[in-house]
């Protein structure tokens, strides 16, 4: 990955600063290890003048979090990033990517678009505040966070907006969305995140008789039915399903009916970006990533697993997800399966200024897919220049101001209990 850094500037400098000794701290996930970036952190926030600490369940997957005190006489705001990155395999790279090389005017290195750059650059933004002495009208928190890429290890935002309600702010800002698009016609789009889809796993499961791979013939290869059902998740189109926020943003650019078979053409026409993300907005998806039959080269395997990402639309269910993996692969190829999800509900239980009637707190028992999100974006139907506008999602404030708390550096204890992932 890459970014930019062709514009020039003091506050510049800094982020590119930042961001180089961030992407030299290895974060990959997995395992993560987030704490020596969370440290870095620490030291360039509390000479800024900031309060720090460092909190969460595992002292090696810690999460910085930093907060500029307000006056109170106003809504608070949390700047959200996450400082693990996803594996980077050396292979397919020109250059180290945990150097944080410069060339050609950009930065090269894991993680410098997702999110170290952007990480760096709230910090950046939060501890200039800090230092200019300034008292804003309600607090400025700034957390970065651990596990987001994979968020299974419950070391990341879902324990701090479970164990840490004195963090709750009024508005939050985290990554997605903020595109400008230049569309056909003169108009522009800003794409705006609202929420997000459900991220679960399925594993689909064929299974065989084994055998030695010397004599193959007749044998009964599982791996024969996993092929074919990866075809299948792979050709098949999953319905259309069109949430409230999408709808909105479809008819404001005059897009056609996303069933029919003109839209993701449309869609690409419009912008390149578009082309990919409007027909992942209008339906669920069920990804196949890999395969596994964990038997040495010469031993035909007992089973062979298909594994699939699973974004699912808002109030969709596990059976929901059980359907669509069998319309997709057709009822003449035998398998089981199951999931894990590993995004959950989190929302709010208290009123916020976006949210003014509370939600009710999720039993622990509570679905994969229970959680109601979706991404949208809005259309200016006005000249280049002018941008559209978009509401945030109270799904996506974390819990605010609370009691006021001293800074400390620590590492607080595990939660006694743990939900088990679902299987069908």
């Amino acid at each position: 990955m890459s970014g930019g850094v062709s514009a020039a500037g003091p506050d510049l400098d800094e982020v590119v600063e930042l961001t180089r000794d961030l992407v030299r701290i290895d974060t990959s996930n997995p395992p993560g290890r987030e704490t020596p970036a969370a440290r870095h952190l620490l030291a360039y926030m509390e000479e800024a003048g900031a309060e720090c600490e460092l909190a969460g369940p595992d002292p090696e997957r810690l999460n910085l979090i930093a907060r500029v005190r307000g006056s109170g006489e106003g809504p608070s705001l949390m700047l959200m990033g996450h400082t693990d990155v996803v594996p980077a395999p050396r292979e397919g790279w020109s250059v180290d990517p945990f150097e944080g090389v410069i060339r050609h005017g950009r930065i090269y290195g894991r993680g410098v678009a997702d999110m170290k750059g952007e990480l760096a650059a709230r910090a950046v933004a939060v501890a200039r505040l800090a230092r200019s002495g300034r008292i804003p009208a309600g607090d400025v928190v700034l957390v970065a966070e651990s596990d987001e890429e994979r968020n299974v290890s419950d070391a990341g935002m879902p324990w701090l907006v479970r164990e840490r309600e004195d963090l709750r702010c009024d508005y939050a800002l985290n990554e997605g969305g903020g595109e400008l698009l230049r569309l056909p016609g003169g108009r522009s789009v800003v794409t705006i995140g609202i929420g997000e889809k459900l991220v679960s796993s399925a594993r689909v499961r064929v299974r065989g008789a084994g055998g030695h791979a010397s004599i193959p013939a007749g044998a009964d290869n599982p791996l024969r039915g996993a092929a074919e059902i990866t075809r299948r998740l792979l050709d098949h189109e999953m319905p259309v399903r069109v949430v409230p926020g999408v709808a909105r943003a479809l008819e404001s650019l005059g897009a056609p009916d996303p069933a029919g078979d003109e839209f993701a053409a449309w869609a690409a026409a419009q912008h390149q970006l578009l082309g990919g993300l409007l027909p992942a907005m209008v339906r669920s998806t069920v990804t196949p990533t890999g395969l596994e039959a964990g038997e040495p080269p010469n031993v035909i395997p007992l089973h062979a697993d298909v594994i699939c990402d699973c974004r699912l639309l808002p109030g969709s269910t596990e059976q929901d997800l059980r359907d669509l993996v069998a319309e997709a692969v057709g009822d003449d190829v035998a398998y089981s399966s199951s999931c894990s999800s590993r995004s959950r509900e989190e929302r709010s239980h208290r009123p916020t200024p976006l949210c003014s009637k509370p939600a009710p707190p999720s039993p622990e028992s509570e679905s994969p897919a229970s959680r109601s999100s979706r991404s949208s974006l809005r259309a200016s139907a006005t000249p280049t220049g002018s941008a559209a506008n978009g509401t945030p999602s109270p799904t996506a404030s974390p819990p605010s101001s609370a009691p006021t708390r001293s800074p400390t550096t620590r590492a607080s204890t595990p939660p006694t209990s743990a939900s088990t992932p679902p299987t069908w």
